[in-house]
């Protein structure tokens, strides 16, 4: 009985959120189905490329003019017109990113590129109040995972309503969390680590390899911040650190090896 509640638990901790899956699926995608995502987003862009390019696709001349009239009428919603594969596929490589890609609403899939699911894994974000992040939880966050490349453009507002963040692998965080000017932190001062599954992927907008997560599913989230004795944990009943250090490494290390045994006094 208590094996079988064990392998239970196990497989729970191993789950892969539905938004994680689906954000998979979407950076996995083939050039025809990114090519119709573009024209779906960019439908004046593609209807006056599709009329200069699109006759080369069609076996037939007449069909070809009458693919342009019925998109000019549906005012570029390529959805409205059945255009071939072939078709969105040059659309998607006829150079459109380089026009598109600064944009705040750009797709994600022109920023990253999808490297594997990772499950039940310690993962470090960084912030500016680490004790609200662990005891509130990641209460902002993208809700859309098509919306993930640039979102320094987004504001708090934008944020609230919660949905999909960025952490780093914990072995990840020193090579890609320091900014290139003083050697800081990036994102903030302070940072939390916790447990979730998520997407790793190559950001190439950061030059970094980020796990993306559904903010909901962080759990066990610890928060760690610069005291008197260095980077630290929460008290224990003596009123002092669990672990204290002067390198991040180390204290990230203890409370990975720790957690267990220290649950009670490192969360909220």
């Amino acid at each position: 009985m208590f094996k079988r509640i064990i392998a239970d638990l196990r497989k729970r901790q191993a789950f892969v959120s539905n938004p994680v899956l689906y954000m998979r699926d979407y950076l996995t995608m083939g050039a025809v189905d990114e090519g119709r995502e573009l024209a779906l987003m960019y439908p004046h862009a593609f209807a006056e490329w599709f009329e200069a390019n699109g006759e080369q696709y069609y076996e037939d001349e007449d069909q070809f003019e009458n693919a342009v009239n019925e998109l000019a009428d549906a005012e570029g919603d390529m959805y409205s017109v059945e255009i071939p594969d072939s078709v969105m596929e040059a659309f998607r490589e006829s150079g459109i990113e380089a026009e598109v890609i600064q944009y705040a609403d750009s797709p994600t899939f022109l920023h990253m590129d999808f490297e594997k699911l990772v499950k039940n894994q310690w993962l470090i974000h960084f912030t500016k109040d680490a004790r609200a992040l662990a005891c509130g939880g990641f209460k902002y966050g993208i809700a859309n995972f098509d919306r993930l490349g640039l979102t320094t453009h987004y504001t708090d507002k934008a944020k609230e309503s919660g949905g999909y963040n960025f952490a780093y692998l914990i072995d990840d965080f020193e090579r890609y969390g320091r900014s290139d000017r003083g050697g800081s932190w990036k994102y903030g001062d302070e940072c939390v680590v916790f447990k979730a599954a998520g997407a790793l992927v190559h950001h190439w907008g950061d030059e970094e390899r980020q796990v993306i997560f559904w903010g909901k599913t962080a759990r066990d989230i610890v928060a760690l911040w610069e005291g008197d004795g260095g980077w630290q944990t929460d008290y224990d009943s003596r009123d002092k650190p669990c672990f204290a250090s002067e390198n991040l490494r180390d204290v990230v290390d203890w409370v990975a090896a720790n957690f267990d045994q220290y649950k009670r006094y490192l969360t909220c």
